[in-house]
């Protein structure tokens, strides 16, 4: 009976069997390897279900694309869209929801319901009779909200002027030249470039609450700036009528001779003697 041959077992099949790691093997890399499975392992157990951005009809609202959310450089600044659809998607996953046509519209990015029916646009002078706004989300998937909890959004109103007031701007260029009206600049601390410092466009309830917030600002450093003066012994009170202060006239001087009445009598008698 032939004698049947048994195979040879080498030492590193030993060792794979025992660690699951080959000699051949680096086992920093292959520990790594193994951390990392282990890490996407958990964090897939953890994570919630993947939502779509969109319902059907949500997806056919955005192909309309009836209030121009896929139009770069619609709030001013070329090449900037009001939200991407990345940034969708990142709402729909922090809801746990896919967004319809109808959240989409009202909630998102839609007309701007506290705008008024109609404006003259500061930057062309044209009659603006349509507003739209966009919400703001963050890196988390939520919308930004102000200390009030207000959704806080992007629209084509701008607090600027002098006095400050709120004006509107179409979309695109006229509201670039809007939100630039104070002509800075500001440096990217990113890339070091150097870009407009554009104002702050807002919806239209949110532009004037920025108003009401400057003017009270305003008025409390001259409050402050006032009382400081008073402290100091200056008043701002009318003086009585014949302008005296403990015996002293305070009225107005007015010289004899005018400056320059002297000079000019001299440079005519002098160009008269010439000829």
């Amino acid at each position: 009976m032939p004698k049947s041959r048994i195979p040879q077992v080498t030492d590193a099949q030993i060792t794979a069997a025992f660690t699951g790691v080959s000699n051949d093997v680096d086992p920093s890399v292959a520990a790594r390897s193994g951390s990392d499975d282990k890490v996407a392992a958990a964090e897939a157990e953890t994570k919630a279900p993947q939502v779509r951005a969109v319902t059907p009809d949500g997806a056919d609202w955005l192909n309309q694309d009836s209030f121009g959310l896929k139009i770069g450089g619609i709030y001013g600044q070329r090449g900037r869209y009001a939200l991407r659809h990345i940034d969708i998607q990142r709402h729909a996953q922090f809801r746990g929801e896919s967004a319809n046509s109808a959240y989409l519209e009202t909630v998102v990015h839609g007309p701007d319901p506290s705008a008024p029916n109609s404006m003259v646009c500061t930057s062309c002078g044209e009659e603006i009779t349509s507003f739209v706004r966009t919400a703001m989300i963050n890196e988390d998937g939520d919308l930004r909200r102000d200390q009030d909890g207000n959704v806080t959004y992007r629209g084509q109103f701008v607090v600027t002027g002098k006095p400050m007031t709120v004006h509107a701007g179409h979309t695109g260029d006229c509201l670039y030249k809007l939100r630039n009206a104070r002509n800075r600049r500001k440096t990217l601390e990113s890339s070091g470039k150097s870009v407009a410092d554009l104002l702050p466009s807002q919806s239209f309830d949110q532009a004037n609450a920025r108003l009401a917030g400057l003017n009270g600002h305003f008025a409390q450093r001259r409050a402050e700036g006032q009382a400081f003066q008073k402290r100091l012994g200056f008043t701002n009170e009318p003086r009585g009528s014949n302008d005296r202060d403990e015996g002293v006239n305070r009225g107005q001087f007015t010289p004899s001779t005018p400056r320059g009445h002297r000079r000019a009598e001299k440079r005519q008698r002098g160009w008269a003697d010439a000829s």
